[in-house]
C-alpha cells in the first residue's frame, strides 16, 4: 500500500510490545494500541502513531472526525508545542498514567524489544502446550498462526458458556463473555 492512497491501519491493542510490529518497514500508516495489554500499564491510555502519509491524508479530509479524543487535529498542536519545549493541553491529562507508561517503556528498552518478542513467544508456546496437555483445543489451526499475546480456547464439549462464567464468578474469577461459532 506504500505507493497508493490507501492508509494502512493496524489494531495493535493486544500486540504492541509483545508481537513483532514494524511500522516503518511494513508501511503501517496508523498503529493504535492501549496501555493495558503488552505495555503492562493500567487501562486508560490510547496510544496512536501516525505516518506522514496518514497526517497528510487527515489534512485532506472533507468531513470532521466524529470522535473528539480521536481527532489528530486536536492533538497535533499539543505535540508540536511540546516539541518546541512549551506545555500545552486541551484536557486534563492522566499524569499518573503517563508516568506509568514512561516506566513501562523504560523497562521495554532495558530488556530490548527483540528479547521481549522472544520472551512473549516462549511463554505463549508453553501456555498453548499446557492447554493441549489438558486436551483443550486452541482456536488457531496451526502454531504458525498463533498470536503470542492472546490465546483463544474452545470450550470442551458439553460446557455451556453462561453456566461456566456464572460458576467461575462464584469463585471470584471473571471470564469475559462470548462464544465461538464453528
Amino acid at each position: 500500500m506504500k505507493n497508493t492512497d490507501t492508509v494502512f491501519i493496524v489494531d495493535g491493542v493486544c500486540a504492541t510490545a509483545g508481537e513483532e510490529e514494524r511500522m516503518d518497514e511494513w508501511n503501517i500508516d496508523i498503529l493504535f494500541t492501549a496501555s493495558q495489554k503488552a505495555l503492562g500499564v493500567p487501562p486508560r491510555l490510547a496510544i496512536i502513531a501516525f505516518s506522514t502519509k496518514a497526517l497528510e491524508t487527515y489534512e485532506k479530509r472533507k468531513e470532521p472526525v466524529k470522535s473528539y479524543f480521536m481527532d489528530i487535529g486536536l492533538w497535533k498542536p499539543i505535540m508540536d508545542a511540546y516539541a518546541e519545549g512549551q506545555a500545552a493541553y486541551f484536557a486534563t491529562p492522566p499524569v499518573n498514567m503517563i508516568y506509568a507508561l514512561y516506566e513501562s517503556v523504560k523497562q521495554i528498552l532495558e530488556e530490548g524489544i527483540e528479547e521481549r518478542f522472544k520472551r512473549h513467544q516462549t511463554i505463549a508456546k508453553a501456555f498453548r502446550e499446557a492447554l493441549k496437555a489438558l486436551e483443550l483445543q486452541i482456536v488457531p489451526i496451526s502454531e504458525e498462526y498463533a498470536a503470542n499475546t492472546v490465546t483463544g480456547v474452545y470450550y470442551p464439549e458439553g460446557v455451556i458458556d453462561e453456566e461456566f462464567r456464572k460458576n467461575m464468578a462464584k469463585n471470584g474469577v471473571i471470564v469475559a463473555g462470548g462464544t465461538w461459532k464453528t
